[in-house]
């Protein structure tokens, strides 16, 4: 994954050696093959290339032509449509396609991107500055924005650099993970540091030092009429999709990895890279349990029997499958470092746990590593809460044929419905589990805030799909995961995320989501001729606990920490002697997160950070 940094100043004095080398010292951390520098007085751009794909070689490491220059993390998708439609040169790299079109048409460019990216393009004749992201915010990029300066970064250790008054902690966002509320996509640590959304392209012009947002996307039904004639059509697209979306980012000059959890995504993206790439190339990796993990699984069992099920079934070598047991860190502090230096401070949804994956895919020479996230948040979702959408449009005649072909159960379903949308809550008693997990001062103005992860459940089961695939859990978790492996020169993609395919299944009749005779009925149906009726019809919750050895993790973790005392410094923090002398699993992740939080905040308030 490239990383880009720089920054536009206000300020009258030349400030660029100060701040240039403080920002590239600040990303030691991620290897990079080539870089290139653009410099106008008091402006700074660096982009560092990391060739992963032929695609992304290009011997114009900082991408210009008379009036732009563009810096970009990203890969496209969809270059063959923009040969056909728009001339473009299938010689050129992504970054010379984007600037192409960028040229062309500016910012109505992003309509015709499909693939992850971050993009930076400043205007030498207007003296301004563009930004956008992709559709779900796969790639990462932050601004920070005052009178005097513009700043911008694929990471946040650069933007921390830069900036010499004291960093200032959002006491909302750390209020938000105390009370395991929902953070904006916007939201990071820091105030006044902010992450460009996903979908959202931003302009910044020097002349009036004003900043502009707008919205180029949004998950919307398309036309699929054409494919809804028979079952065999709609799935036969379906899969045509699927597998684009396996194929394109399946383009790599290393090797490639593939996540094998042994569940319906990761074994149906590992089946299709058999068929696409030699499996000489591709390496398979899986979390399993040892004899020192395996007592924090409950039923004391993994996934390696469908592991090595879909080893045999495709004709992926077992030599290239690669067991990952537990962490590769000394001890919890060391963690703590890796994540502070990855991460630029504490981070929501911080996919540390990945690290060590990451780590042994670079001894192989990985270049490009596929993930079966995000399928459960549309494409492979259960379809149990799809009669949300008939009852929350007022769709009688659907409801009815809801209540004759499930009885009883329907009418719990529906009375569950409207206790739901009352109570804010998607079944009973979860409103009571938030309450243990928040760990928020009781006499906290914060606590009065409506900001409980569930509070506003969606009247329709497609709202529903829409919130979970575009909202912000999705853009963190692959944004923390492209971090963790971008330090060992990695790339993370996303098959189950392609736009393509989410529009499509976002556009499907509400009845092929039923889960009758089985949840996830879209996906499992896609995959007859892809995966073993074995794999195909397993049970979604198997017994199975593969990632005991992160709760073997939270538990060593914990041991480590005994002798540390929260400070607790911003008097945030509610700690409850149910949970600080517990030993429950639920408890553990609790006080995890307390201590986790206190050592950041203690970190940067011990060094004058202000707080606001």
């Amino acid at each position: 994954m490239n990383h880009f940094f720089g920054y536009i100043s206000l300020r009258p004095e030349n400030i660029a050696l100060d701040i240039k080398h403080r920002m590239q010292s600040s990303m030691t951390m991620f290897p990079f093959e080539a870089e290139g520098v653009y410099e106008e007085k008091n402006m700074f751009l660096c982009d560092r290339v990391r060739n992963n794909t032929a695609e992304s070689d290009t011997d114009l490491i900082l991408c210009k032509n008379d009036r732009y220059v563009l810096a970009a993390s990203c890969r496209l998708d969809n270059r063959d449509e923009l040969a056909a439609k728009f001339s473009v040169d299938l010689a050129k790299s992504d970054h010379e396609c984007i600037l192409e079109l960028f040229t062309r048409f500016g910012s109505e460019s992003l309509h015709y991107l499909i693939g992850d990216f971050s993009i930076f393009v400043w205007d030498k004749l207007e003296k301004q500055c563009f930004l956008a992201k992709d559709h779900l915010g796969v790639r990462p990029l932050f601004y920070y924005h005052d009178q005097d300066i513009f700043i911008f970064s694929t990471n946040i250790n650069a933007m921390k650099a830069a900036l010499t008054k004291p960093l200032s902690i959002s006491i909302v966002y750390v209020a938000k993970e105390l009370r395991q509320s929902n953070q904006n996509h916007e939201a990071t640590f820091f105030e006044g540091i902010f992450r460009v959304k996903p979908a959202h392209f931003l302009q910044y012009r020097t002349e009036n030092n004003q900043l502009e947002e707008v919205r180029y996307w949004e998950l919307k039904e398309i036309d699929i009429s054409k494919y809804l004639s028979s079952d065999e059509t709609m799935y036969e697209e379906l899969k045509v999709r699927y597998e684009e979306a396996v194929r394109c980012r399946a383009k790599t000059t290393r090797a490639i990895g593939c996540q094998l959890s042994g569940g319906l995504d990761s074994s149906s993206i590992a089946v299709l890279l058999s068929r696409m790439v030699n499996p000489k190339k591709i390496h398979t990796f899986s979390f399993v349990l040892s004899d020192k993990t395996r007592r924090f699984s409950d039923n004391g069992i993994d996934e390696q029997g469908t592991q090595n099920e879909i080893l045999d079934y495709s004709g992926l070598l077992r030599d290239n499958h690669h067991k990952i047991e537990e962490f590769h860190y000394k001890d919890v502090f060391e963690q703590l470092e890796v994540s502070n230096n990855v991460l630029g401070g504490y981070a929501n949804s911080d996919c540390v746990w990945q690290d060590s994956l990451f780590k042994q895919a670079q001894e192989y020479n990985v270049g490009v590593l596929m993930s079966g996230f995000p399928g459960d948040e549309c494409v492979s979702d259960s379809g149990l809460l799809y009669h949300y959408e008939f009852i929350g449009n007022r769709d009688v005649r659907r409801t009815w044929n809801f209540i004759k072909e499930y009885r009883s159960i329907a009418l719990r379903k529906i009375v569950g419905y409207y206790l739901a949308q009352r109570r804010g809550s998607y079944h009973r008693g979860f409103m009571q589990t938030l309450k243990t997990r928040n760990v928020l001062r009781k006499d906290s103005v914060y606590q009065l805030m409506d900001w409980d992860y569930f509070s506003k459940v969606p009247a329709t089961y497609k709202q529903f799909i829409k919130s979970s695939i575009c909202g912000s859990h999705p853009c963190f978790r692959m944004e923390s995961e492209g971090m963790y492996a971008a330090q060992y020169g990695i790339e993370t993609a996303y098959p189950l995320a392609d736009i393509r395919l989410v529009e499509f299944v976002y556009s499907l009749p509400i009845e092929t989501f039923k889960p009758k005779p089985y949840s996830r009925a879209i996906f499992r149906n896609m995959c007859k001729d892809l995966l073993p009726d074995s794999v195909r019809l397993q049970p979604k919750f198997s017994g199975a606990k593969t990632l005991a050895f992160a709760d073997y993790w939270i538990y060593t973790k914990l041991k480590e920490l005994k002798a540390y005392e929260i400070e607790d410094r911003l008097q945030m923090f509610e700690l409850k002697e149910e949970v600080m002398n517990s030993k429950s699993a639920e408890s553990n992740t609790r006080k995890l997160l307390l201590y986790t939080l206190d050592y950041f905040i203690t970190k940067y308030t011990a060094t004058e950070v202000e707080t606001t």
